[in-house]
């Protein structure tokens, strides 16, 4: 899939903020709004924009906590049923397939250490994981959301 210009910064504006206006994004890409809206239709059709989402305040993130679980598997063939498994998981924020001692890097979040506790229980129960290390996330001190 090719991305132009324009929507490589379109795509930049709407991570930063995606409540942007049409006005407001043709202003500052410096395009008419209908160039703009078809742009949007186009990455949304051709599923490069996937959705639009929110962003919530430090003030309410921090009321939660986030654990980053390194997950090994036993072996590599049960990768899709592990993952497959562990997606079912309500506190269940990602899971990213990684180069190194472990395999996957799955992040739970929840409103409590037990919630937490609970959720790790489950991922290194998971038929296939044979090791997990859990980080707990003390704070955030910076973090881009554009990509």
């Amino acid at each position: 899939m090719t991305i132009s210009n324009l929507d490589k910064k379109l795509i930049k504006l709407l991570g930063e903020n995606s409540r942007h206006s049409i006005s407001k994004l043709s202003k500052l890409l410096g395009v008419n709004r209908v160039t703009v809206q078809n742009h949007i239709d186009s990455l949304t059709s051709r599923g490069i924009i996937e959705g639009f989402t929110i962003k919530l305040s430090r003030e309410i993130e921090s009321s939660s906590i986030e654990a980053h679980v390194s997950v090994s598997i036993n072996h590599r063939e049960n990768t899709g049923s592990v993952i497959r498994q562990l997606r079912k998981l309500d506190d269940l924020k990602a899971i990213y397939k990684i180069s190194g001692k472990h395999d996957l890097l799955v992040i739970v979040r929840s409103a409590s250490t037990h919630d937490i506790d609970k959720a790790i229980d489950i991922i290194r129960n998971t038929t296939g994981v044979s090791n997990t290390y859990s980080t707990i996330v003390l704070s955030v001190d910076f973090e881009r959301m554009s990509h």
